[in-house]
């Protein structure tokens, strides 16, 4: 879910101005300027107003951007203007939460952060190769304002009643809290536990604003009855609800997101507005009866087009051979083997150890793999089954330093199976191999 965030032109102008400055004072700064914590934050604030702090929990707001000290990787700009959050408990040592906490309404710092533990308990990813070199990270904060946990929570009853009055609607919760504007259940089948119910749905926050909608582009959605897809109050209104029914009610914030919120989209404490309307249903056994018949569709379409790649394989290596004037006679096998340059060293045997290069382009000319751009021979002992049959016969024709093209009817490569997408099933294959080494079997 996505919350729409909006700034307004002149506080937008005037924190640009105050991080244009902050940027350039920052590049000017020495380490010897920052304090440091007790835990280790360095920080060192550029504007300092006196006023309330944040507390854990509490639903931050700040103008946010970090980087190396001369350079932004991220900027709160570009999401919308500001980043909103819930304040959370520090996780480690030097944690940006510890900062800012120590932060009232219009003051402006930059901490140093490090890359390794801000990757690692913020983002929850590695930390990019292009700062391993340099690990200090610089965020520069601009607090805007913070509005407290429990100021939050005791709000959310006027609230509900406003928005109810703003649509002139008498409603009264129901037992576990839920306030429906509109229900009609719906005369159609009844819904059975692990059925699949086709839906569309929207939610709002009270003032409004748009979370999520299927209704966008007109894709509803299927998911299981039962299963927690949204959230709990969500799925206890559908357990009254049959195909056809629709419903708008508000959740309160213990039926959705409660006392965390939802990143900076659902503030805590959060009702949400909800219209459903459920389309169909399909039992299990339905759906596995679809599944299966989708299965055996694709594998008549799948064995269909194999029988048709087997019966143009000859036509395909016929057309190869004629259209390169090639006139040797394939082996008893059906190798094509073309000697290219004999080779000076002693003939290949079975045991040696042999190192080659190799490029394989499919029957059409287009090359798929090639040993020389990925800067490293293959090696394999000759004639021991550890390469595809092509290769065991051709290289016990071949010489240390010789090259050779061989065509391969795919009996002896891949088969009737392939190889990923690159090399479908019954494809025929060319290959240009040079010996580089031959290390005789002991």
């Amino acid at each position: 879910m996505k919350m729409k965030k909006t700034i307004s032109l002149a506080l937008f102008l005037g924190v640009t101005v105050i991080f244009a400055c902050n940027s350039q004072q920052k590049e000017q700064l020495n380490k010897d300027d920052f304090k440091t914590t007790e835990t280790g934050l360095p920080y060192y604030f550029h504007i300092d107003e006196d006023g309330a702090q944040p507390a854990v929990g509490d639903f931050i707001t700040v103008l946010m951007q970090y980087g190396r000290k001369d350079s932004v990787i991220f900027t709160s700009e570009r999401t919308g203007g500001t980043s909103s959050f819930q304040l959370g408990e520090p996780k480690y040592e030097g944690d940006l939460f510890e900062g800012l906490a120590m932060m009232s309404v219009g003051d402006s710092a930059t901490f140093i952060i490090h890359a390794d533990s801000f990757f690692k308990h913020m983002v929850r990813s590695q930390v990019p190769p292009f700062l391993a070199s340099d690990p200090e990270l610089y965020f520069d904060i601009k607090m805007l304002g913070f509005e407290p946990l429990e100021e939050l929570k005791a709000g959310e009853p006027e609230r509900i009643s406003e928005y109810l009055a703003s649509i002139e609607k008498d409603v009264v919760p129901d037992d576990d809290g839920i306030y429906y504007i509109e229900f009609n259940a719906g005369d159609g089948e009844e819904i059975q536990e692990t059925d699949l119910i086709t839906l569309h749905y929207e939610v709002f926050l009270l003032d409004s604003t748009e979370l999520f909608s299927t209704r966008k582009g007109e894709r509803p959605r299927e998911v299981q009855y039962g299963s927690m897809f949204d959230t709990k109050g969500m799925n206890e209104v559908l357990e009254q609800m049959n195909v056809g029914g629709k419903a708008e009610f508000i959740l309160p914030s213990k039926q959705a997101f409660g006392s965390e919120g939802l990143g900076s989209a659902v503030k805590p404490y959060s009702s949400l507005l909800y219209n459903v309307e459920i389309l169909s249903k399909r039992s299990e056994e339905e759906l596995k009866k679809e599944q299966k018949a989708e299965a055996e569709k694709q594998q008549a379409e799948t064995k269909a087009d194999n029988e048709a790649r087997k019966r143009r394989e000859p036509v395909l290596i016929n057309t190869y051979i004629s259209k390169n004037n090639i006139d040797v006679e394939p082996t008893e096998s059906g190798l094509y083997f073309i000697s290219i340059e004999e080779g000076t060293g002693d003939a290949i045997q079975e045991g040696d150890q042999v190192e080659v290069h190799y490029l394989l382009r499919n029957i059409n000319g287009e090359k798929i793999q090639s040993s020389r751009e990925r800067g490293k021979p293959f090696s394999f002992t000759a004639g021991r089954g550890q390469v595809i049959k092509a290769w065991d016969e051709a290289i016990l024709m071949m010489r240390e330093g010789g090259k050779a093209r061989i065509i391969s009817p795919s009996d002896l490569a891949y088969g009737q199976y392939g190889a990923g997408q690159d090399i479908p099933p019954y494809s025929p294959l060319i290959f240009e191999m040079e010996v580089l080494d031959v290390k005789p079997a002991e």
